[in-house]
């Protein structure tokens, strides 16, 4: 009897627990609102989740916004969405998230701040992939990423980035970005405004590079499969922390005056198509430059105006030439005397006087050149290499001169040395400005801090 009288007691103590858990499970859930939508799953539950992967199958519209996650989720994976949305700081307080996977989205943008991170952030992997239409507002990646943070965006239809899409700042481990297989109406100035350790593109289609596209903090830039219309003024920018440059398997269409510019310590150009290179294109002070097995349509007069330790252009066709494109290649002091341009299987369709002009003071090895023999001939073939190269004809033939003079005895066909042909050459008159006629020889540098026409042992 005494324990029988106990019993309702006991029950209300279980009934009133009962409620006060449900209660609290409740609003667990009702404050986080990932663990209400029907196509997550929340693992292992939402109080303590540490998984979130929804599956959403092409739901109309999602929007991530800040406190819609438990704090202490370390995944968040994203599957099938119609209309996604990152809002101002949806990820900011989330510091055990490790790694974040975004895929088979229709429209998705990011807005100012979407992707802020606290100096406290554990992500290390972010990847966006399969989403056919996609806009990074500016400071979309921004706060403080201070994790070697791997980011990949890959498989996007339609990518728009605007000005400083990526601001954020990172020290002392720096993130690295892929994007691949995209394509970009243009990239806005200092889109990359952020320390990144790499950045590379791959399959990629861009139309416009703007003023500082590439500028910001990028330590190393790599280019493969890319396909680049337009490079104006400044796109890549070596003023700042660049310190490698490599473009490879890549078309780039019209690099226009300083469109690569400043200083690189390295930059490689291998297996790629060039349209027109205008007048300081390539504007560099570097360390080595190196073009290999590369075709340029056009290079204009002081197109390649460089100053670098070493050169090498190997494998190299280009099919117009004008008058003094290679003049501008100068390298800094050797003690040795070595050659330090190396010109090593040079083809070109059509040349004009000085097309193979070079600095007087610059040693140059040439190996395997082929040039187009001009119509009508000029003869004797001494006479063609002094026009070639602008050389006088009181001045003595110097080494580089002579090299080429072996070089092209192959593809000579005058029958009688002594006969000349008077002003054929004169016909061809450059294509464009001699070195001391070309507008933009000389001038200040608005984009670049780096001339490569200033210091040096050729500073003239």
């Amino acid at each position: 009897m005494a324990a029988g009288r106990h019993l309702p007691g006991l029950l209300l103590v279980y009934l009133v627990m009962s409620a006060v858990f449900s209660t609290a499970y409740r609003s667990s859930e009702e404050k986080y609102s990932v663990c209400n939508t029907r196509c997550c799953k929340v693992e292992p539950n939402c109080s303590a989740a540490l998984h979130v992967a929804c599956r959403c199958h092409f739901a109309k519209r999602v929007v991530l916004r800040d406190g819609d996650f438990p704090p202490s989720v370390e995944t968040i994976y994203f599957y099938g969405v119609r209309n996604l949305t990152i809002t101002e700081n949806a990820l900011l307080n989330l510091p055990s998230l490790t790694r974040v996977e975004l895929r088979q989205i229709e429209w998705m943008k990011v807005l100012s701040n979407g992707l802020a991170l606290n100096s406290n952030s554990s992500l290390a992997f972010l990847a966006i992939d399969s989403v056919r239409d996609m806009k990074l507002e500016a400071d979309a990646f921004s706060g403080h990423w201070d994790t070697e943070a791997k980011l990949r965006i890959g498989y996007v239809s339609s990518l728009v980035l605007s000005q400083n899409t990526f601001s954020f700042q990172s020290s002392p481990h720096i993130p690295s970005l892929v994007i691949e297989h995209a394509t970009l109406r243009d990239i806005e100035p200092m889109a990359f405004n952020a320390s990144l350790e790499f950045l590379t593109l791959k399959d990629v289609e861009i139309k416009m590079c703007r003023r500082n596209g590439f500028g910001g903090s990028i330590q190393a830039l790599s280019m493969d499969r890319v396909d680049l219309n337009e490079l104006r003024e400044g796109c890549i920018n070596g003023s700042g922390s660049l310190r490698r440059l490599s473009v490879s398997n890549s078309r780039l269409g019209v690099i226009r005056n300083r469109g690569i510019c400043g200083s690189i310590p390295t930059v490689t150009i291998r297996n790629c198509s060039v349209s027109l290179l205008q007048p300081n294109g390539l504007q560099l002070r570097t360390a080595k430059l190196d073009i290999y097995s590369s075709k340029f349509t056009s290079i204009m007069t002081r197109g390649l105006n460089v100053l670098a330790n070493q050169i090498y252009l190997r494998k190299m066709v280009v099919d117009t030439l004008h008058g003094h494109a290679l003049k501008a290649l100068r390298t800094t002091e050797n003690e040795n005397d070595s050659p330090s341009i190396h010109i090593l299987n040079l083809t070109v369709q059509h040349t004009y006087n000085g097309s193979l002009a070079f600095d007087p003071e610059t040693n140059v090895e040439v190996v395997h050149l082929s040039v187009d023999v001009w119509e009508p001939q000029v003869c004797p073939l001494e006479r063609w290499v002094r026009q070639l190269t602008d050389t006088s004809e009181k001045a003595p033939l110097g080494p580089t001169q002579k090299q080429m003079q072996t070089q092209l005895r192959r593809h000579w066909l005058c029958k009688e040395p002594s006969s000349t042909t008077p002003a054929a050459a004169g016909a061809k008159d450059g294509g464009g400005e001699s070195a001391e006629q070309d507008p933009h020889a000389t001038g200040d540098n608005s984009t670049c801090d780096d001339q490569a026409g200033s210091g040096g042992k050729k500073d003239r």
